[in-house]
């Protein structure tokens, strides 16, 4: 569209508020999750030397699944993977009569270390470990996504439709809660 154009998009943040519903096997508890994402991108449009940038908060969904392991102690390790959906945009540019669309669909795959507060991790061979009660924790991973976007001009009757393929290291921590009933553990958890 109207000569070089320079376009990019970068999600600051991200965190979500999930439900977890899980079966505990021993010291090991598999689980999927659901819940609310929201996060921060900012995107950045540049033709003929000139910046037009748009962003700010974003919520959407996410949901994912994994698995947590006893470790010793009140310690556990988790691997997971999430899909945050944080929706589609269309934003009016700087440049006259120029507006952009764009989505921004995220995978996120993950490790993290928890400390439960109160619990233990004591079990026997027949009985599932403990995985009731609150824990605090952290997590390191990366993400990778799709995102498609166009670029649209009004004035010129053009569009320019492409994806991006957004990568990187991500980190953060978690907080949540469980119950269990028998082998089968509910929870709550929060990251960002």
């Amino acid at each position: 569209i109207g000569g070089l154009i320079q376009y990019n998009q970068k999600l600051d943040w991200f965190g979500t508020v999930r439900g977890r519903v899980g079966l505990a096997t021993g010291p090991v508890l598999t689980y999927v999750t659901a819940g609310y994402a929201y996060g921060n991108v900012h995107t950045g449009v540049t033709e003929g030397g000139v910046l037009s940038s748009v962003g700010g908060g974003r919520s959407g969904w996410t949901w994912g699944s994994g698995v947590e392991a006893a470790l010793g102690g009140n310690w556990t390790g988790k691997i997971e993977y999430l899909w945050v959906d944080l929706g589609n945009t269309n934003d009016g540019l700087a440049f006259a009569g120029q507006s952009l669309r764009s989505e921004l669909r995220e995978n996120i795959f993950r490790v993290g270390l928890n400390y439960r507060i109160g619990g233990n991790s004591v079990y026997t061979p027949v009985a599932a470990a403990n995985w009731a009660g609150f824990y605090l924790g952290g997590n390191l991973g990366s993400g990778t996504g799709r995102d498609r976007s166009a670029l649209t001009d009004v004035g010129a009757g053009t569009t320019a439709a492409f994806n991006t393929s957004p990568d990187g290291i991500n980190g953060g921590v978690q907080a949540g809660y469980n119950w269990q009933a028998g082998n089968w553990v509910y929870g709550l958890e929060t990251d960002i």
